[in-house]
């Protein structure tokens, strides 16, 4: 039997298992690195606006670089992102309905990581 899953129940679980794999082996520094970066990316976008964040993460921390890629490769996940195309040049070449179309997922999506990493990564 196929099970059918809400959109909000699919981008949850990627979520969940996207901040399992990236804490998976990673010393306790490393662990409260992440799990700061991840807390701190819904607020930064609401903030600071979606491009400048984005193009923040991919350019600070092998934390932030690595938690861009988890946005960029949820984004191919769920056919929001071309593939072929590099995401911040996506939206910056896009009119401003994709860019807030882009801005709600992907604060949808960073929503998700940093409720799980609230309650996953584990900093003892």
């Amino acid at each position: 039997m196929k099970i059918v899953q809400t959109e909000n129940q699919k981008i949850a679980n990627i979520c969940y298992q996207e901040v399992k794999d990236l804490i998976n082996n990673k010393s306790s520094e490393d662990r409260k690195k992440y799990k700061s970066a991840l807390r701190h990316l819904p607020s930064m976008i609401i903030s600071n606006g979606l491009l400048p964040t984005l193009y923040f993460y991919k350019s600070r921390g092998s934390e932030r670089k690595e938690i861009f890629k988890i946005i960029n490769k949820l984004l191919e996940k769920l056919s929001l992102k071309r593939q072929e195309e590099d995401l911040l040049n996506q939206i910056v070449k896009s009119d401003y309905k994709t860019l807030m179309f882009f801005t709600e997922r992907i604060l949808w999506i960073s929503s998700w990581l940093k409720r799980i990493a609230e309650a996953e990564i584990d900093e003892d």
